[in-house]
């Protein structure tokens, strides 16, 4: 695989949301890599105003329609006919939120490379608490690597 830094920086590239861009890099058991990105469904169409406005609070995240890096590689794969059994899932920023997390383990992904510890002062938007508890539970290998942090992304 190539420089994460690299594909993070590639993936985010395709981003439609207006507040951040994520990016999601999954690295399969033969080497393919998928990318995936946060934004509006692309087959809804795009948006021209950012519904989420303001800070993140639970009323703003429920409004947002925003598909998470992490889901959008999965239903990428998923689209490909790709297997993500086995895979490395690499996230840019954050940790993902508990529905993200839930995903990986029925798309049997076995390692997940994020830049950063979950940050539970957010926990009223994302659930990082279930997340980190079901990452566990399932037996996916979670590794920190602060060195990914790409943050033009």
């Amino acid at each position: 695989m190539g420089n994460i830094k690299e594909l993070f920086i590639q993936a985010a590239e395709n981003s439609t949301c207006r507040n951040a861009h994520m990016a999601a890099v999954i690295e399969t058991q033969n080497g393919q890599c998928i990318f995936g990105w946060n934004g509006p469904p692309e087959r809804a169409g795009g948006h021209t105003e950012c519904r989420l406005g303001g800070p993140i609070t639970p009323e703003n995240i429920r409004q947002c329609p925003s598909v998470h890096a992490e889901v959008r590689a999965i239903c990428r794969a998923a689209e490909k006919g790709i297997s993500t059994e086995g895979a490395t899932l690499y996230l840019s920023e954050w940790y993902p939120c508990a529905p993200c997390a839930l995903t990986m383990i029925e798309a049997g992904i076995s390692k997940l490379v994020v830049t950063e510890d979950p940050n539970f002062s957010k926990d009223d938007c994302y659930n990082f608490h279930m997340a980190k508890e079901y990452l566990e539970k399932s037996g996916i290998v979670v590794e920190v690597r602060k060195d990914l942090v790409v943050r033009d992304t």
